[in-house]
């Protein structure tokens, strides 16, 4: 799915000035992934405010319904990917149980 954003790029390689520049990969799309979590928290908790404004309880449903799995489908998006830029680097065949994870994770 994303093969082509798993490569590691040059510049990276240059900054860090050895092969061992996949960690700092694996760091910033955690950081992403964290801060993509944090980000969707603080948009469903000013939702969650403007749906008590209104006398319609449907809104508030809904905010609370979708809440926890959006922020759960952006971390196992954001792990999977991290994982698949570990799995790359690695001797162990990992690389062939991110997708089906992936794609299970979503359909839950």
């Amino acid at each position: 799915m994303l093969k082509s954003a798993v490569t590691m790029p040059n510049w990276l390689i240059e900054l860090s000035g050895n092969k061992d520049a996949w960690i700092v990969e694996v760091f910033i799309v955690v950081t992403v992934t964290l801060l993509a979590a944090l980000l969707a928290r603080g948009l469903f908790n000013n939702l969650a405010k403007q749906a008590l404004k209104s006398k319609n309880l449907w809104d508030d449903a809904l905010v609370e319904s979708i809440r926890r799995p959006v922020r759960w489908l952006i971390w196992l998006v954001g792990m999977c990917w991290a994982a698949e830029i570990a799995a790359q680097q690695s001797d162990f065949n990992l690389l062939a149980a991110i997708e089906p994870i992936r794609q299970v994770g979503v359909v839950l």
